[in-house]
C-alpha cells in the first residue's frame, strides 16, 4: 500500500496528474493543462514542479495556441523555443503519451485519437519510444528543461 501525501492522495497519483498537465501543455490545451494545475492540492515535494510549470503555461503555451498549431514538428517546436532540435526532441520524449507520428519519418508530432491506447508512446524518426508512468524525479527534470527551455 503506498503511503499518502499530506493532501490524501498516493504520490503517484500526484505524479501522474503533473506529468497529464505536461501532456496538455505539450498538445496547446493550456485550459485543461491550467485546470488540472489550479484544481489539486499538491503535497510539498510536488508543489514546487506544479508551480515551475504554472510559469510555463502561463508563457509559452500562450504563444502554441496563439500561432495556431495543431501539430507540430520538432524542428518547429526548436525554433519556437529558442533550442536546438535534439534539445526539443529531448523535452518531447520525457512525456510523449499524448502523441503519435504524423508523417513517415516520424518528425511531426500530432494529439491522438480518442481510441489509442493510453501507454506512453512516441515515434521521432522511426525509433519507438516506450514508457510507462513516471517518477518525481523524471517530473522534476522534465519542469526543470521546461523552465530552462523557455528562458534560453
Amino acid at each position: 500500500m503506498q503511503r499518502c501525501s499530506e493532501n490524501g492522495r498516493a504520490p503517484t497519483e500526484e505524479v501522474e496528474d503533473a506529468f497529464t498537465v505536461v501532456g496538455h501543455f505539450l498538445r496547446n490545451d493550456r485550459g485543461n493543462a491550467l485546470k488540472v494545475l489550479e484544481s489539486r492540492v499538491w503535497s510539498a515535494e510536488v508543489e514546487p514542479v506544479a508551480s515551475k510549470l504554472v510559469v510555463v503555461l502561463r508563457t509559452e503555451a500562450r504563444e502554441l495556441i496563439e500561432r495556431g498549431y495543431s501539430s507540430i514538428s520538432v524542428k518547429q517546436l526548436s525554433e519556437m523555443l529558442g533550442t536546438t532540435e535534439q534539445q526539443a526532441r529531448a523535452l518531447v520524449l520525457e512525456e510523449s503519451s499524448y502523441f503519435q507520428p504524423w508523417k513517415e519519418s516520424g518528425e511531426f508530432l500530432i494529439p491522438p485519437s480518442q481510441s489509442e491506447s493510453t501507454g506512453r508512446r512516441l515515434v521521432i524518426n522511426g525509433n519507438a519510444k516506450t514508457k510507462e508512468g513516471g517518477s518525481l524525479e523524471e517530473l522534476k527534470l522534465l519542469s526543470e528543461n521546461l523552465v530552462s527551455l523557455q528562458f534560453s
